[in-house]
């Protein structure tokens, strides 16, 4: 198979369940730039590159096509959209002010924010996060922390 950095861009954002709009911001270009990305019309600046890799925890070399495998479905590196939801609820705080605001030791934030961690934080962290703010639930921690699925909200919702 010919090699298409936009699919495998698109394979990435739908195996992190990102969309276009959330990459965007988490790599610091615009919702039209990733999209140009995925049709093949642009490639991405050196930077741009890198901070897409890292934030859809691959490699630039598969996203170039110089590796045919991605090491995204590794356990330590299957958070993304919970790292993105996080510095969402966020915001503009300091990391300081954010453990303040919802009760979280600051030390476990920065390793959150980072994701510099293993296993999801506790569903009572995940809780104070969601209750600090008004940008992100606590349903959407939980289902990109792996502890719900979105088709079990469904089931419950349709009872």
């Amino acid at each position: 198979m010919k090699y298409d950095f936009g699919n495998r861009l698109q394979l990435l954002l739908n195996e992190n369940n990102i969309s276009q709009r959330e990459l965007s911001k988490m790599v610091g270009t615009t919702e039209a730039t990733i999209s140009r990305y995925i049709n093949n019309i642009q490639k991405p600046r050196p930077d741009i590159l890198a901070n897409i890799a890292t934030t859809l925890n691959t490699t630039t070399d598969y996203l170039l096509g110089r590796d045919e495998y991605s090491i995204l479905n590794k356990q330590n590196n299957s958070y993304s959209r919970l790292i993105f939801l996080i510095k969402e609820a966020q915001g503009n705080k300091s990391l300081n002010q954010f453990a303040l605001t919802c009760n979280v030791n600051a030390g476990h934030l920065s390793r959150l924010l980072s994701g510099n961690f293993v296993n999801p934080p506790s569903p009572e962290t995940l809780k104070k996060i969601a209750n600090s703010n008004n940008k992100v639930s606590y349903v959407e921690l939980l289902i990109a922390s792996g502890y719900l699925e979105e088709k079990d909200i469904k089931i419950y919702m349709n009872k």
